[in-house]
């Protein structure tokens, strides 16, 4: 036998395989102009001002939505590193690329820990790093799933390190790691943390002499990671109180409330059929939007009491490959026979432990097409929870540990042993005349497996017309598009077919012995070549790149972002002196022709190049929590849309060009008539590529109109009401009596009152003459008596106001925004979002502080394996 690579010379292999893979996969994103899709983070928000580095690290000021809103920060984890080495187009094009590098060699770490040889290493990490679930979210714009998992797998190192050095030390190091996950995956790093949680008292159970002393200390473990977890995780947790749970709506709800939000919480469960997936990448296909008739057509993201009210989507991929899925499967065979097994007994309890917890994953995971879930439901806050499908993740975690143990039994008993001195054939021919009746059985129920599929696909071709009729009466209503769809599907069990029986020949052989000794390297070339080309066609068609200087518009290469300028009117138009307007789509329905703006708008717009222009608008792509103050304001001004659009600073809205200006004035604004036609316009599908332009026109049928009655984003006030009382405050924000270009309203009894209480509508002048970011806001005042200047921008505790560099208290003004009051003359009034950096702090320090104990374990760890050597 030769002897195995050493750890450094099996990490480099890894490396430069998944350095070869990943380059050929996402090989477009070294070609200029090309940007991969990315649905969670499209290369017009990464170009956006509030997400520049490093100042989001510090704080992230998001001015381009609604009146403005507190979006976190950047955390110095893996994404934040990531980004902060990265532009724009390289956060896109080498996120996805840098996570699944990133989970490989993280997963790695811990395979090698629990004793994996080399190749076993190597193998089952680039199981993880190419498993579809991560891959997808990863190429959907959530690397962070894939880091959350690398943090997972370097947790659970440490905790297999701790069983013989340093428990304390590498507890310590687990805890901090389950942190580092949660700062990455939010509440999939916290779903990881419980898996993880539970391991630690398990792997400390069987290890120890005395189950009782093994529970105990166990306990003691999972006490300190939960310690230095939450330390760590401490500005992720109040970061996501202070965005998704304080002051949100439906968080405090009432039994009541939380049956009737049961269905818009599990909305994105997999169905029990569509588990399959697990084995067939492709069954109910990709994403709405793939080509060649890979359209997602199963039940994944459809609304259960309306199934074709919103696009449905399959929110990720869930394949993990049928050879990963079939090693995996004879590991717990294996594990589960009484006598002869290969596995220790500790080893055994493990893998028992990894399968219990993957159906424990998918039974969650199913959401509301099982009465599992319910039972977690009912824990508090659990309902504010929209995704049970975020479960997978940890059972795709489980199926990866699964593989690796089953490929360290295989390699245990049939390839780390002596070579045979006959040859393939006449091994294969010796072993079935003499093999075991488990190897037997396994090999004919293998073959029963591969049968049962084989005529599951024929049966399925076979009812082809029957997968039309049902795809036509799901929302597919052309027949050849779901001719087609059906196709693909109908390949994808194909394909299937054939990597099972790629996979049954490789493990079979193995089995056999056939691979036994110094053939065993042509096992593992063997094995890795199926896993790498099936899950690499498996994960092919969720990369999608496009050029995004033809999607955007930018009218020459090498300008900066602030010299580009729309070949877009209309965006162009909106691009002009963006701090000083807002933008709007009506909604409501004009017209059929109208719907297709709103789509445009909605889609491609609001999402990508509003983002990529600094164009701000009072709409939100997606907001599945609601801030109870927004809702509130909005609720008090729903029955009028112009006093909605003045007080927000909204001056241009879409519309139907013609007499809808006319309709707008009749029935929203009748006395003043400040609704005005600025230019109608046409959309028109862009030459040789599938981007919608917009040409402005006298004849086109929609307008973009311009609301003349919406306050300025600055204006000064001489007289002001003072209403303590939120309620009386939206009262009169809804009056027709009160005029707010005559005086604003505050919510702060320390306010000091109007020098004089008769309306003045022209108290001074405000001017913005500086607004290098979202967190810097300078506005120069000239007014001959003490005023208040208003800023129409979102309050927050963050910010600070200084009048000519002395601070100076911010009030609430209409109900949202700010005010602060000036003294008579001219000043520069300051506006500074001064989030403190302790935050970023806490996470740096306590990631150096790991480092620290990393350094501490290894150097102990060689002593040990020294003395040991010694010894001997």
């Amino acid at each position: 036998m030769k002897k195995s690579l050493s750890g450094s010379c099996s990490l480099l292999l890894l490396i430069i395989i998944l350095g070869v893979v990943l380059v050929y996969l996402f090989h477009e994103s070294f070609v200029p102009r090309k940007a991969l899709h990315s649905n969670d983070g499209p290369l017009g928000v990464q170009f956006c001002r509030p997400l520049a580095l490093p100042q989001a690290f510090f704080g992230i000021w998001n001015d381009l939505n609604w009146l403005g809103a507190y979006n976190g920060a950047y955390s110095p984890n893996f994404s934040g590193m990531t980004y902060q080495l990265t532009g724009a187009t390289g956060r896109v094009n080498f996120y996805a690329p840098i996570s699944a590098l990133v989970l490989g060699l993280s997963a790695w770490l811990f395979f090698r820990q629990i004793k994996c040889s080399s190749r076993v290493a190597i193998l089952a990490a680039l199981s993880a790093a190419l498993n579809m679930n991560f891959f997808s979210n990863a190429c959907w714009g959530l690397g962070s799933r894939g880091f959350a998992l690398a943090a997972a797998f370097l947790a659970l190192a440490a905790i297999e390190a701790g069983i013989t050095i340093q428990p304390i030390l590498t507890s310590i190091l687990a805890g901090l790691a389950i942190g580092l996950s949660i700062t990455e995956g939010g509440d999939n790093g916290a779903i990881f943390s419980v898996f993880i949680g539970a391991y630690a008292f398990w792997r400390t159970i069987v290890a120890a002499k005395s189950p009782a002393k093994g529970a105990l200390v166990g306990v003691g473990k999972v006490i300190a990671m939960v310690a230095f977890a939450a330390i760590l995780a401490l500005p992720t947790i109040g970061i996501f109180m202070r965005t998704a749970v304080k002051g949100m709506v439906g968080i405090n709800q009432t039994e009541q409330s939380k049956e009737q939000r049961w269905n818009f919480a599990t909305q994105w469960s997999l169905p029990k059929i569509e588990t399959l997936r697990v084995v067939i990448p492709g069954l109910f296909g990709y994403r709405m939007d793939t080509a060649d008739g890979g359209n997602y057509w199963g039940r994944v993201g459809e609304s259960p009491e309306n199934p074709q009210a919103l696009p449905r989507y399959s929110g990720a991929g869930e394949y993990a490959g049928v050879l990963v899925v079939l090693v995996a499967i004879w590991g717990l065979v294996e594990a589960l026979r009484k006598k002869g097994q290969v596995f220790t007994d500790i080893e055994r309890k493990l893998i028992l432990f990894w399968a219990v917890m993957a159906i424990v994953a998918m039974l969650l995971g199913w959401g509301r097409h099982a009465p599992f879930y319910r039972l977690v439901y009912a824990l508090p806050y659990f309902s504010t929870i929209r995704n049970p499908m975020k479960f997978f993740h940890a059972f795709h975690l489980c199926v990866m540990i699964l593989f690796a143990y089953g490929l360290l039994g295989l390699n245990r008993r049939y390839l780390d042993v002596p070579d045979k001195s006959t040859s393939l054939f006449e091994q294969l021919k010796a072993w079935w005349a003499k093999a075991p009746a488990h190897e037997r059985l396994w090999t004919w129920g293998c073959i029963a497996v591969l049968a049962l599929s084989a005529v599951g696909w024929f049966g399925y071709v076979g009812s082809r017309a029957e997968v039309v009729k049902h795809l036509m009466a799901t929302g597919f209503q052309d027949q050849e598009a779901a001719t087609q769809i059906a196709k693909f599907s109908a390949n994808e069990v194909f394909l299937y077919v054939v990597f099972l029986v790629a996979s049954i020949l490789v493990v079979t052989g193995i089995i056999s012995g056939a691979f036994s000794g110094a053939r065993a390297k042509w096992a593992a070339v063997m094995l890795g070549l199926i896993l790498v080309v099936d899950l690499a066609r498996a994960n092919a068609p969720w990369i999608i790149y496009y050029d995004w200087h033809q999607k955007y518009d930018v009218a020459a290469a090498g300008k900066t972002i602030e010299e580009r300028r729309s070949s877009n009117p209309v965006i162009a138009l909106l691009n002009d002196k963006p701090m000083e307007h807002r933008v709007a789509m009506p909604p409501f329905q004009l017209s059929r022709e109208f719907s297709l703006l709103q789509q445009v708008y909605h889609v491609e717009w609001l999402q990508h190049h509003f983002p990529y222009y600094g164009i701000q608008t009072i709409d939100i792509p997606q907001e599945p929590r609601v801030p109870e103050d927004k809702q509130a304001y909005r609720e008090a001004l729903s029955r009028n849309l112009a006093r909605l659009w003045q007080l927000t600073n909204t001056r241009y809205i879409f519309g139907i060009a013609g007499n809808f200006v006319d309709s707008l004035n009749l029935q929203l604004d009748p006395v003043q008539k400040r609704f005005r036609q600025v230019t109608a316009f046409n959309l028109y599908q862009k030459q040789g590529t599938p981007y919608i332009g917009a040409e402005t026109n006298g004849t086109g049928p929609f307008a973009l109109i311009e609301f003349t009655g919406a306050l300025p984003r600055a204006r000064l006030y001489s007289n002001w009401e003072i209403l303590p009382a939120d309620t009386n405050v939206l009262a009169r924000l809804a009056d027709p009596a009160w005029d707010p270009t005559q005086s604003i309203l505050l919510s702060d009894a320390s306010a000091p009152k109007p020098a004089v209480t008769s309306s003045n509508a022209v108290a001074g002048e405000a001017t913005i003459t500086a607004n290098p970011n979202p967190k810097l806001v300078e506005v120069r005042t000239k007014a001959e008596a003490p005023a208040m200047l208003l800023l129409n921008d979102k309050t927050d505790p963050e910010w600070r106001a200084f009048v000519d560099g002395k601070e100076t208290p911010i009030y609430r003004a209409n109900f949202l925004v700010r005010a602060v009051h000036v003294p008579a003359g001219q000043h520069t009034v300051t506006f500074r979002f001064d989030m403190k950096p302790t935050n970023f702090y806490i996470v740096a320090g306590c990631e150096a502080f790991g480092f620290i104990l990393l350094g501490i374990v290894i150097w102990s760890a060689k002593r040990q394996n020294a003395k040991v050597a010694q010894a001997r």
